[in-house]
Order: structure tokens, then C-alpha cells, then sequence
């Protein structure tokens, strides 16, 4: 919770600073957040599925191409035949023979 911008202690209904916390709870829980901000200072991902791929590795790219077009999709700036046209026929059917391979289910 924050009060005026500043976080608050969630500890009691008081919602003092965690700069300076009046109950015990407070105390514990501001020590708690700096022995874990301390710890592991961990980069802020992009992706949900960030950590479980190889950065900039086959499926990666895989994902971030299907996220782009999935977004062109939505957003209208492109339709399905447009993508398809992209490829010939001959890549079409590679694309396809690849994503069944590819499908786990």
C-alpha cells in the first residue's frame, strides 16, 4: 500500500512510512524486503516466458515473432493471407510440417 507516494506498512491500520514503522510487524516486514532487495537484485523481465528459453535462441525468436503477430493481427494492421503470402508454397508447407513436430500436446 502506499500513502502519498511513500510505501506504507501493511503490518496494522496505523499505515505508517516504512521509513519509520511504529509496530513490531512493520519493523520485520521493512528488514525482510531489504534482506531481499539485498539478495537478489534480479532484472525486471519483459516476458513471462523469459526465463525459460535460451536468450535469443531458436524458441525465442519463435515466440517474439508469434507475439508480433499476434499484435499485428489484433490491431488489424495485417491479415492472416497477407502473413501467408509472405511464403511460398514450398515454406508454407515446411512451416507446417515444422510446427507439428514442434507441438507437445
Amino acid at each position: 500500500m502506499k500513502k502519498n507516494g511513500m510505501p506504507t506498512c501493511p503490518g496494522c491500520g496505523r499505515h505508517c512510512s516504512l521509513a519509520h514503522p511504529r509496530c513490531k510487524y512493520g519493523r520485520d516486514y521493512w528488514e525482510k524486503m531489504q534482506r531481499k532487495e539485498q539478495e537478489a537484485p534480479k532484472e525486471k523481465s519483459r516476458f513471462k516466458w523469459e526465463g525459460l528459453v535460451e536468450k535469443e535462441g531458436l524458441i525465442w525468436q519463435l515466440f517474439l515473432v508469434s507475439r508480433s503477430m499476434k499484435k499485428a493481427l489484433r490491431k488489424k494492421k495485417v491479415v492472416e493471407e497477407d502473413l501467408l503470402l509472405r511464403l511460398n508454397d514450398q515454406e508454407q508447407q515446411q512451416l507446417s510440417d515444422l510446427l507439428k513436430k514442434l507441438d507437445v500436446d
